[in-house]
């Protein structure tokens, strides 16, 4: 996540943005190990804490659970910054399923981009394959450096990541990479 840009957003916009981001990454009904940390950064920004009893509690709101409203007077790079923060984070699993699909364009609605939405899913999809190129690249290291390195695959998580035992460490402040 970029700080920065999640730093001009006003209270309403960061939390419409903490939705965005947990309903995209949740929309597939899987969270890859790559979107865990985002996930729970959201989720913990939307509760106002990173005790796992408000972030549930936040999931499970009518707030997060209602359908998207567009936020009135919202200036055009507002809404590309929180657009583009959406796709950074649904793209790092490198493919959309139809539900992110369907998520992203009721996101591109809201968010008031009515000209160019086919645009705006294709450039999606762009940075969702460069992601893709990127964990193929980066899981061919030793073949491209000549010599052992110790790089990870993405893991699967399937089911309700948020039913586990051990309670996350969760930091709203922390950046995201």
């Amino acid at each position: 996540m970029r700080q920065d840009i999640i730093a001009k957003l006003d209270s309403e916009e960061r939390n419409w943005l903490y939705k965005a981001i947990g309903r995209m990454v949740m929309a597939d009904k899987k969270v890859e190990s790559t979107e865990q940390r985002i996930l729970f950064w959201a989720l913990a920004g939307l509760a106002g804490s990173s005790d796992m009893t408000a972030i549930k509690k936040a999931m499970s709101s009518a707030y997060f659970m209602s359908p998207f409203k567009p936020l009135v007077g919202l200036p055009a790079v507002r809404a590309w910054d929180i657009f583009s923060e959406v796709v950074l984070t649904a793209s790092t699993d490198s493919e959309f399923s139809p539900e992110e699909k369907k998520l992203l364009r009721q996101i591109i609605e809201c968010l008031g981009f009515v000209n160019g939405k086919h645009e705006l899913m294709a450039w999606a999809e762009q940075m969702a394959a460069a992601f893709g190129k990127e964990i193929e690249l980066k899981s061919r290291l030793d073949e491209l450096t000549g010599h052992q390195v110790n790089a990870h695959a993405p893991v699967h998580i399937e089911g309700d990541a948020l039913k586990s035992d051990a309670e996350p460490v969760v930091n709203p402040e922390a950046p995201i990479a």
